[in-house]
């Protein structure tokens, strides 16, 4: 059996011209003659011949992907940010490569080297710990950055966002509303810069209604499900009075509940909670829970179709700020 890699040569010599023709043909260069193309087209079927698309790719000066990194593969939030994503890109003739950064500076740092190193045609970043000025001189150095939930003024028309202080005031007034004043607040890592818009957001609402700020409610975690479990038995321990609870994210809210009802404690007749991000499995637990809505499907497909505009070097006719909203449903009860 005949092992031997068809190479370009071979194809020029089966079709009878030269491999200037064969590669005029494979980079689709305008002008080719018909009965040109149809003959190499014959020799590379006779031959079994694979064409390198990378290569033809890079000689254009495209690699027809996009990177994305993350700071989690894992989760409804990045997940359906991931999906909706590859989808827009898929439709474009563009991969997706994807990353994902951890929430660390070097993981982060790593995770973007790899993908310039790819030569990524653009990239779609979510980072919680890259400097403005290293995202800048990515994007600068010929790989355009689309940024999601970060503002960067020099780079202000690739940035889609939503307001994590306006959803985080929304939802802590939403409970001031229903008559609660001891409200604590578990947030996420507040390395995080959505962990401590969130907590301002919390603490501006607080403030509009002349509630005392009381630190030994706020507990910082991790916006995983566990670590809202772990934080509100803390909570629960340390014995201060409250009525409800705002967490940072649902995951975390699911795992609160989840210690609350260990505790004897019901939602909401004990104690009322209001989640951030609204995942699917809201609907489903027992009391539904209250939750502000991120859109996350038009996150990524605005980012997707901003890095797709950064590559043709054009300009995308859509708002990139997108509304957070609140749903209520049974988890917040008036008093």
């Amino acid at each position: 059996m005949n092992n031997k890699k068809v190479t370009i040569k071979d194809v020029a010599a089966r079709a009878k011209v030269s491999r200037a023709s064969v590669s005029r043909v494979l980079n689709d260069y305008p002008g080719v003659k018909p009965e040109l193309r149809e003959r190499v087209n014959q020799a590379m079927d006779e031959l079994g011949f694979a064409p390198n698309y990378f290569s033809q790719a890079l000689a254009k000066g495209r690699s027809q992907s996009v990177g994305l990194m993350v700071r989690s593969l894992g989760g409804f939030f990045f997940g359906s940010i991931m999906c909706e994503v590859e989808e827009v890109l898929t439709k474009a003739g563009y991969q997706c490569m994807v990353t994902s950064g951890h929430g660390t500076y070097e993981s982060e740092r790593a995770a973007m080297e790899f993908m310039v190193s790819r030569q990524c045609d653009a990239i779609i970043v979510y980072s919680d710990c890259l400097s403005d000025e290293e995202i800048i001189k990515i994007n600068q150095a010929g790989s355009p950055v689309v940024l999601i939930s970060r503002f960067i003024e020099e780079l202000d028309s690739q940035c889609i966002r939503f307001d994590d202080t306006s959803g985080a005031y929304q939802a802590t007034k939403h409970l001031i509303a229903n008559g609660h004043s001891d409200i604590a607040t578990i947030t996420g890592p507040l390395s995080n810069q959505d962990a401590r818009d969130r907590l301002t957001g919390y603490r501006k609402a607080l403030e509009e209604f002349a509630i005392p700020y009381r630190p030994e409610l706020v507990l910082e975690s991790n916006f995983q499900v566990p670590g809202g479990k772990l934080a509100t038995e803390k909570l629960l321990a340390a014995k201060h009075h409250f009525s409800a609870v705002f967490y940072g994210n649902d995951e975390m809210a699911i795992g609160g509940i989840q210690a609350l009802n260990h505790a004897g404690l019901s939602v909401p007749e004990d104690v009322s909670v209001i989640g951030f991000e609204d995942v699917p499995l809201n609907e489903f637990l027992k009391p539904k829970m209250s939750s502000m809505r991120i859109p996350v499907a038009s996150i990524g497909n605005l980012a997707a179709k901003r890095a797709l505009s950064l590559i043709a070097q054009e300009e995308l006719d859509l708002a990139l700020e997108v509304d957070v909203q609140l749903m209520e449903r049974e988890s917040v009860k008036t008093i």
